[in-house]
């Protein structure tokens, strides 16, 4: 099998500007767990990574809300019913709410895996993504 990281980045906390957190340089996954939260349901990516990382600093959390999509997130920030944690280029798009770096927080990685040697069309691809998002898929690794 064949695999390229396609991204590497940190998660960041996502609140609205009215919220007790939002003048904070920097939070810890304690401060978060002290708020109400939303997150994606239990099950995706997303969630099993914030998971994975309250579960790795041995720190309870109550997910107030789930959802499916990132507009509810977006939507229920905003209102200043929860805090979310997102990938930091899902927080640049939400400008009108404010993204806090998260101390020693979970990183999104997404990678793609294949069976056998890249195409020319697919190669290409991972040239494009490398460029556009300015991610980690230069890189290549066959496991025998």
């Amino acid at each position: 099998m064949s695999h390229r990281q396609l991204t590497d980045e940190p998660l960041v906390a996502l609140v609205a500007p009215q919220h007790p957190l939002a003048n904070r340089e920097r939070v810890n996954l304690q401060a978060l767990a002290e708020v109400p939260l939303v997150d994606f349901y239990s099950g995706t990516g997303a969630r099993r990574q914030t998971d994975r990382a309250f579960l790795a600093a041995g720190i309870r959390r109550h997910v107030s809300f789930e959802i499916d999509h990132i507009e509810w997130l977006e939507n229920l920030v905003r209102r200043g019913l929860a805090a979310g944690i997102v990938p930091v280029s899902t927080a640049q798009r939400l400008s009108a709410l404010v993204s806090i770096p998260i101390e020693d927080g979970p990183r999104r990685q997404v990678y793609c895996i294949w069976p056998q040697p890249l195409s020319n069309a697919a190669a290409r691809f991972f040239t494009v993504q490398r460029h556009r998002y300015g991610g980690v898929g230069a890189r290549q690794r066959r496991r025998p």
